[in-house]
């Protein structure tokens, strides 16, 4: 018997709640997963299977600017050729931008950590720990979304929860305790420095 994975059950989950709002890309190919990888290794295997899934995606919402939007491999790419002050570490993958303008990151370079997502504004503070796996974060963000709009993409309450690391600890209480380890305290203090220096940190 073949099953569900995490990430086919929270795409079956915006199609059904979202319909036709829902915008799927094409696959990602072997040639772009491989440029992927070249840049930041071996991928997690729930990321990989979002992207063989659909290179890319978009929730058409009613107010356009509450619009959600996940990174295919281009965009995430791009952003690593674009200049960036202070600069962002190795490693860190772009999977979508915030309307506050923050972004969360896939980290994917220090082994002890490899897998976890962060929220994080380049050259600010204010970090956030959202999940302790991709496949956990995309499962939150999907029920996040089907939580707080309904199908016509209308927000169906006022004001509305945040999707925040409140709000994921929820369903992956692991974030909780790994707040506490070594490798992720470390992390958190690099970007503070770089948030307080304003600079480059190599």
């Amino acid at each position: 018997m073949i099953q569900e994975t995490v990430v086919d059950k929270a795409m079956n989950r915006l199609m059904a709640h979202f319909g036709s709002r829902l915008m799927l890309r094409p696959p990602a190919t072997a040639a772009e997963l491989g440029r992927l990888e070249a840049a930041f290794g071996p991928l997690p295997r729930d990321y990989g299977l979002l992207l063989m899934t659909s290179n890319g995606l978009r929730v058409q919402l009613a107010a356009p600017a509450d619009e959600e939007h996940f990174f295919g491999v281009h965009e995430v790419l791009e952003a690593c050729v674009q200049p960036q002050s202070p600069s962002v570490p190795e490693g860190f993958v772009r999977l979508r931008s915030n309307s506050d303008g923050s972004t969360d990151w896939l980290v994917l370079e220090e082994a002890e950590i490899s897998g976890v997502v962060f929220r994080w504004t380049p050259g600010m503070h204010g970090e956030e720990l959202l999940a302790t796996s991709f496949g956990r974060y995309f499962d939150n963000w999907t029920r996040y979304l089907v939580a707080t709009f309904d199908s016509a993409g209308v927000c169906v309450a006022e004001p509305r929860a945040a999707f925040d690391d409140v709000f994921c600890a929820k369903a992956d209480p692991g974030i909780v305790t790994l707040r506490r380890s070594r490798p992720i305290q470390n992390s958190i203090a690099e970007l503070e420095l770089r948030a307080a220096g304003g600079e480059d940190f190599e």
